[in-house]
């Protein structure tokens, strides 16, 4: 499968704007918002594609001020220490990860809307001890056993080159564009035909005309 940094030289070679950063960055980006448009259509219309899914363990902290949640005696609220929800494509109406979970993968956690919802459900008898999760300021917040701090989260991220699996964290900027591009072959040539229909496009037709603007003059 084809690398991000293959793909967008493809189009920067297009542009005959081979050593261009800025052009680069420009094309990069473009690629990767048709992608996730590509990825929450079909994950809207057929479910989660799982190749597009990747699996970090981020680094949770205690939430030091855990008193307005209704919690057992044996639970606890953990926090991730990075945002992690900027970088995440929504694929679901119900709930903004993929997976949350324990890191063997077989206790899922249920999303809830906040931490009122906890409190809600620790109240009922058939929610009291599932395992929850919720959102605050873009960082996951967990309802877990006492000691817990290890978890699991499975997503399709908007920039797979922000995912540093080897420290499983996410990163503020892009590190490598050498990974290999989590696309089906047939999405691919979606992004591709939708790209140089749209700005792509534009951009070709205003070097071409740049060019022979440029020609003229010499020839004068």
């Amino acid at each position: 499968m084809a690398t991000l940094k293959s793909i967008v030289t493809e189009y920067i070679n297009l542009l005959d704007k081979p050593f261009d950063m800025a052009i680069y960055r420009r094309v990069r980006q473009l690629v990767l918002n048709q992608r996730a448009v590509e990825i929450s259509k079909q994950a809207m219309r057929f479910g989660v594609n799982n190749t597009v899914i990747q699996y970090i363990t981020p680094e949770f902290t205690k939430v030091k001020d855990d008193t307005s949640v209704a919690l057992a005696e044996t639970e606890e609220l953990i926090i991730t220490t990075n945002k992690v929800l900027r970088s995440a494509i929504t694929i679901s109406n119900e709930s903004p990860f993929h997976y949350v979970g324990s890191t063997d993968m077989v206790l899922p956690f249920l999303y809830v809307n906040n931490k009122h919802t906890v409190c809600r459900l620790r109240n009922n008898k058939y929610f009291k001890r599932v395992p929850l999760y919720f959102i605050q300021d873009s960082c996951i917040v967990c309802v877990v056993k006492k000691g817990t701090r290890e978890l699991t989260i499975g997503h399709a991220w908007h920039d797979d080159g922000k995912i540093d699996l080897m420290n499983n964290v996410i990163e503020a900027e892009y590190f490598d564009d050498e990974y290999e591009f989590l696309i089906s072959p047939e999405m691919l040539q979606v992004v591709k035909e939708k790209l140089l229909k749209g700005e792509l496009g534009v951009l070709r037709t205003d070097d071409k005309e740049v060019k022979v603007y440029e020609e003229a003059e010499v020839k004068k």
